[in-house]
């Protein structure tokens, strides 16, 4: 492998090692071997353990004799000395705090005269975005969530809360949408707010794309928090017709929430409350006042933010941190004023503190704007530290 082949981010891993070892890396040996003889190698095995959070990893050289080999993950896991076993040399690594998707193993090898690179691509899996997140119960996550989410600009609703629609939103990262339901002046069932004038979706068409996103992504949990004005008989209607009615949780009230991976393996991938009395005919359609507990929401301006009790009883599994101004529909410019940090994770770190409770349902106007993803990230342990850490 000429070191042009090798990826950007283990490029750049490759070159501070060797910038540390003081040598001028033109290729993946260095200095290259004289002509005639043989080309040292490195192979890298790597055994992926506790759902992707650890990984065993052995180097072994071929036509080199290295006396000390050092590991790392693309930019993020330092390089770190491995051990010198008869199979190769070895090092367990700690990849919890990686989020899902491609990476690059680097290591590098040296004797008294040479140094070698070499890397190899791992891919993790996780739940929602990350594999430490697999073996977290449900209600000990924080979700970026998106207040009014189907009321965007991109579909021409007058005083939106959001940019963009469902579909976008859960491309981005969106994981909690919190929908209002209401009927049309032809019986059908909408996704609106207040009044339909402003702005409307069929229910149908809504769930749709949310079960786009699930059928596209294995290992991503939605939840849904209705503010509902229809009957429950019309909503387990509408998420039957998109084929939705198999992937639908139904916790038990008092039990312990699963884990995501349980949920992913289960195929119950998505979370469903409403704010209407539980129907025993939809044990799936829950009420979400029996099983959480919010900020209030009529903030007027940041200084009014406070992480006092609405409604809901403080102590349910659940919490819902409503981080908006409310104004006559959505404002960009508040968002703009309240969604970055620091404002935003200190304050969902203050309510965490008050209550010892991680922050479940961050949720926001326009999430596009500012550090939304970033404070759940931190709030899940990631990035900047948690509170717990």
């Amino acid at each position: 492998m000429t070191i042009a082949s090798v990826p950007r981010r283990g490029l750049a891993l490759a070159l501070s090692l060797a910038s540390v070892a003081g040598v001028a890396l033109v290729g993946c040996v260095s200095p290259a071997p004289a002509p005639g003889q043989p080309v040292p190698s490195l192979d890298i095995a790597v055994q992926l353990t506790d759902g992707d959070t650890h990984a065993t990893v052995v180097v072994r050289a071929t036509d080199f004799e290295p006396t000390s080999v050092e590991v790392g993950v693309d930019a993020a896991i330092p390089p770190a000395p491995a051990t010198s076993t008869p199979d190769g040399f070895e090092i367990d690594l700690d990849l919890s705090k990686l989020p899902a998707g491609p990476h690059m193993v680097v290591a590098h090898a040296t004797d008294a005269q040479q140094h070698v690179f070499e890397t190899a691509d791992i891919t993790l899996s996780g739940c929602n975005g990350w594999p430490a997140l697999c073996s977290r119960r449900y209600d000990a996550v924080a979700y970026a969530t998106t207040h009014n989410a189907m009321s965007n600009s991109d579909a021409g609703w007058i005083l939106p809360n959001q940019h963009h629609g469902i579909a976008r939103q859960l491309e981005d990262g969106v994981r909690g949408l919190m929908l209002d339901t209401h009927y049309g002046d032809d019986g059908s069932t909408q996704l609106c707010h207040s009044y339909c004038e402003l702005g409307s979706e069929p229910l149908v068409d809504g769930l749709g794309e949310i079960k786009g996103f699930l059928d596209d992504h294995p290992g991503a949990v939605v939840t849904i928090i209705f503010e509902s004005y229809i009957s429950h008989a019309d909503t387990a209607k509408a998420f039957a017709d998109v084929g939705l009615d198999s992937q639908l949780y139904a916790h038990s009230r008092g039990e312990p929430w699963p884990t995501l991976e349980a949920l992913i393996d289960a195929g119950t991938r998505l979370v469903v409350f409403q704010d209407k009395a539980l129907d025993p005919a939809y044990p799936w359609l829950m009420n979400i006042w029996d099983e959480a507990w919010e900020t209030p929401y009529s903030f007027k301006k940041p200084d009014d933010f406070t992480c006092d009790p609405n409604r809901g009883t403080v102590g349910q599994p659940l919490f819902i941190l409503n981080h908006f101004l409310t104004n006559i529909g959505g404002s960009p410019d508040s968002a703009e004023m309240v969604n970055h940090d620091p404002l935003l994770l200190d304050r969902a770190r203050q309510c965490e503190a008050r209550y010892t409770h991680i922050p479940n349902f961050v949720t926001v106007d326009f999430y596009d704007i500012g550090d939304l993803f970033e404070a759940v990230d931190a709030l899940n342990g990631f990035g900047a530290p948690a509170m717990s850490e």
